[in-house]
């Protein structure tokens, strides 16, 4: 049960790591010095979206990562189009990433 909780609250802790770098990164280039410097921290949750394309949508899309498709993002971005169960599911994971972020999966029409 330790062990269940354990990961449980690891997850909503990358989740919620993601979320705030997700938010942050559109504005980044807009805040003080001082701000970036104590916020920083959070771009290394760039690396918990290679993880879990590394991972968790290698089994799901079943396309192992490349260069061009390194993130979650970008791996959704190649599939929004297709006709088949990728294209869905991608085209879910794009609106679940549109409302955190307006125009985050570009390919995605509306």
């Amino acid at each position: 049960m330790k062990i269940i909780l354990f990961l449980l609250s690891e997850f909503y802790a990358l989740v919620i790591g993601f979320l705030c770098y997700s938010a942050l990164k559109p504005v980044w280039r807009q805040l003080d010095t001082k701000w970036k410097v104590i916020l920083c921290p959070l771009a290394l949750f760039w690396f918990a979206d290679v993880a879990v394309r590394c991972t968790i949508f290698w089994a799901l899309f079943q396309i192992p990562p490349s260069v061009k498709t390194i993130t979650v993002t970008e791996l959704c971005n190649s599939l929004v189009n297709d006709t088949t169960f990728r294209g869905r599911w991608a085209r879910s994971v794009c609106r679940v990433l549109n409302v955190i972020q307006p125009n985050h999966c570009a390919a995605l029409k509306q």
